[in-house]
């Protein structure tokens, strides 16, 4: 039997206590609750994909969903300031990093260019 589904759940900074985790994502889907992505890892545990994490494997990976399975990343333990408590205070947070290089042909959800020159090309102007 796979006990994954009775020890899976949503990754916490506390979670990582014991180092950075390495994860392949095998799932992903939007949390109705939330509004947000949650990918769903080989593990079986889960993580919510916040618009900063979007952004950075974004970049890494391009911006279709399809481009992200199968890919690894790293998740370790990072802290941020709360500049809205008071006095602010430090807390821990997630950190996440690309580990798997963008895949082949994935232009990173950008239209191509193809021929396309901003203001076209001039005759006129010899190099």
């Amino acid at each position: 039997m796979d006990m994954r589904k009775y020890s899976a759940g949503v990754i916490r900074p506390e979670d990582l206590y014991d180092g950075p985790r390495v994860e392949k994502i095998i799932n992903i889907f939007e949390h109705e609750k939330h509004g947000c992505v949650v990918l769903e890892f080989e593990s079986g545990d889960q993580f919510y994909c916040w618009n900063n994490y979007a952004r950075v494997l974004n970049k890494a990976w391009g911006y279709d969903s399809n481009d992200w399975l199968g890919q690894e990343l790293e998740l370790s333990r990072g802290h941020y300031t709360d500049k809205k408590a008071d006095p602010p205070t430090e807390k821990e947070t997630i950190a996440v990093r690309a580990i798997s290089s963008r895949k082949a042909g994935n232009n990173g959800g950008l239209p191509a260019l193809r021929g396309v020159c901003r203001g076209g090309l001039d005759d006129e102007i010899p190099f």
